[in-house]
């Protein structure tokens, strides 16, 4: 049976070289930067498409879909467009996608959506998490981060329950 590995850019910044043919997004392409992880993705990602690396865009209903899900989970404000378009190009192959990744948010909503991940150069999550955002001065639960709008004190991110056990 075959295996999707769908790269996220932790991939191409550690210099790894997938042993198989592995998926990634146009996305993640503009957020390798520096010039050593720039060459090191090119040489492998010739016409879109080589033996290695192919660079496939995302489905609109999928990256919804992911949308939907990190938004219950408290993790959509954290989660970068290129985050996002992995997990929906995972989300298209499951169940036979794999995410490379050492992005603990990803990793948080692939194990919400049962999709296998493997870690570059981290430890995976053990556990997933659903996150609040919650008013420093006034302790009250609000929607976005910035200020609270009752008291004006800072709002801080908060695991408020483990969500699922690995």
């Amino acid at each position: 049976m075959t295996k999707f590995y769908i790269a996220d850019t932790s991939v191409f910044l550690a210099k790894m070289k997938p042993s198989d043919v592995c998926i990634t997004t146009p996305s993640v392409i503009t957020e390798v930067k520096d010039s050593s992880s720039s060459l090191f993705l090119e040489l492998f990602c010739i016409d879109n498409c080589s033996e290695t690396v192919c660079i496939e865009q995302p489905r609109n209903e999928l990256i919804e879909q992911i949308k939907i899900v990190a938004a219950e989970s408290g993790d959509l404000e954290q989660l970068s467009s290129a985050d996002i378009d992995v997990l929906a190009k995972a989300l298209e192959y499951k169940p036979l996608s794999i995410i490379l990744t050492d992005d603990y948010r990803i990793q948080n909503i692939a194990k919400i959506l049962d999709i296998a991940i493997q870690p570059i150069n981290q430890k995976p999550i053990k556990q997933t998490y659903k996150w609040i955002m919650v008013c420093s001065g006034c302790k009250r639960q609000v929607e976005a981060s910035g200020l609270c709008p009752v008291c004006g004190s800072p709002v801080r991110r908060r695991r408020v329950r483990e969500s699922k056990k690995i």
